[in-house]
């Protein structure tokens, strides 16, 4: 319970009115004391009040001042910056000036230089229309080469069966030479010694004759054996040149053709690499020595056929040149795609590797292994090998002879085919054999130089 502390003057008066006063008067002086002491407690109520409010605008008071202080720093702060970018903005501007002026300097040169283009634009136009004039005359001349090209195949195609009719004409001649010999003789015994040929046909067979080269015929080597040799000679050019040196005594060329026209021509077939998608294949490759065809073979075998795809690669540089001193028309197998135009003097055999991972990466054609030829660029090799080719170095020599033989014998059979390529039909037949007489093996060699 608080304590009322009453002032002594009011306790003096209070005192003296209740000893002078009536009951009356004590009852109002209480009701008047009483009044005065609720007034009491509401005037020391809002003093504490006032109390209350004075610490908290003390305090605000303080955060204000504190806050002031923050202030003030940050715009001394704040000064300072304005000032340092003023300082700032005074040098950019002295850069801005000179950049202006240089900006100004390289407006003209832009100027003079759009001139110039604008002039050499107008020289372009002309030389564009120029140039638009001469492609078309470009055109219309490779046009007529094209034709001109078309009829050298249609010739070339025509010379080669020539080639062969004639020498199946010699064949026939030298058959008739015999027969016109043997006739001879019954006058002229003397005639004998100077014969030189003898047909190995069906037809013209002479067993007398084969025993006068071979005596020891039903001696030792019964006759059984010769008409063996001889069906065998009938089927192989180059069984046949063998049979006419070692049975009759009769010096051949060493270099004779291999494959006969309609055999190749009967291995042209009509396929593409999608018809062979995700298939095996063996690889092939053969590069030139000089700046001649490179080619890229795959071979194929489905159902029990061989199938070949070869892509060619030529410098763009040597077309012309070739097309020229080979007599083929190139171009035509270039627009064909038969042909890769790569590299400009020489081939760039990046193209050959391209060519490779093409067949896997396109069409899932695998190669198990690919071979080439060890004089064949090195890094050519390696980086197949790191691609994940296998690799395999063949020796061309006469080592082949069983494989010619035995290839010589699937494409008679119709078991090879080559997939629309004309070219390589071209090359398969100019493959000449060199036969080794003492050997009896045979080395390749092209008759005329179309590359490759």
């Amino acid at each position: 319970m608080s304590l009322i502390l009453i002032p002594s003057f009011l306790y003096t008066e209070i005192f003296f009115k209740v000893s002078t006063a009536t009951q009356a008067d004590i009852r109002a002086a209480q009701q008047e004391l009483s009044s005065l002491k609720s007034k009491l407690s509401e005037c020391t109520e809002r003093e504490a009040q006032c109390r209350i409010a004075l610490a908290r605008s003390e305090k605000e008071a303080a955060a204000l001042k504190n806050e002031h202080d923050r202030l003030a720093k940050e715009e001394k702060a704040l000064a300072a910056a304005i000032e340092e970018d003023r300082r700032v903005i005074s040098g950019f501007a002295g850069r801005f000036m000179e950049l202006s002026s240089k900006l100004k300097e390289i407006e003209v040169s832009i100027s003079e230089e759009r001139q110039e283009v604008d002039k050499l634009t107008d020289r372009l136009h002309t030389m564009e229309e120029e140039r638009a004039n001469r492609l078309n005359t470009i055109d219309e001349l490779r046009q007529r080469r094209e034709n001109v090209a078309e009829e050298a195949k249609e010739l070339g195609d025509r010379l080669h069966k020539n080639e062969l009719g004639l020498n199946r004409a010699e064949m026939e001649l030298k058959s008739s030479q015999d027969k016109m010999w043997e006739d001879y003789e019954l006058t002229y015994d003397n005639a004998l010694p100077y014969r030189r040929q003898i047909a190995v046909t069906a037809s013209h067979i002479r067993i007398d004759e084969l025993k006068k080269a071979n005596p020891n015929m039903g001696v030792s080597v019964k006759e059984s054996f010769f008409m063996d040799e001889i069906a065998v000679a009938e089927g192989s050019l180059s069984k046949k040149a063998e049979f006419l040196t070692k049975y009759c005594n009769i010096k051949q060329n060493s270099s004779i053709a291999w494959l006969e026209y309609q055999t190749v021509e009967n291995a042209g077939v009509e396929k593409t690499l999608e018809d062979f998608r995700d298939c095996y294949a063996v690889g092939g490759i053969d590069l030139s020595q000089t700046t001649d065809l490179t080619a890229a073979s795959v071979v194929i075998q489905k159902d029990g056929t061989l199938y070949a795809f070869t892509q060619f690669f030529m410098p763009r540089g040597r077309l012309e040149y070739l097309q020229a001193t080979d007599g083929v028309p190139y171009d035509i197998f270039v627009k064909k795609g038969l042909i890769t135009l790569s590299g400009e003097n020489y081939v760039d055999y990046h193209d050959v590797y391209g060519w490779f991972t093409m067949l896997l990466e396109d069409y899932g054609i695998r190669p198990l292994k690919i071979g080439y030829d060890r004089y064949s660029a090195q890094y050519l090799i390696t980086d197949m090998a790191n691609y994940g080719f296998h690799m395999d170095d063949v020796y061309q020599g006469e080592n082949l002879t069983p494989v010619i033989r035995e290839f010589e014998g699937i494409i008679k059979d119709g078991d090879f085919k080559i997939a629309d390529n004309n070219l390589l039909k071209t090359h398969f037949l100019n493959v000449a054999l060199k036969h080794n007489m003492e050997t009896r093996k045979f080395s390749r060699i092209l008759r005329y130089n179309t590359g490759g």
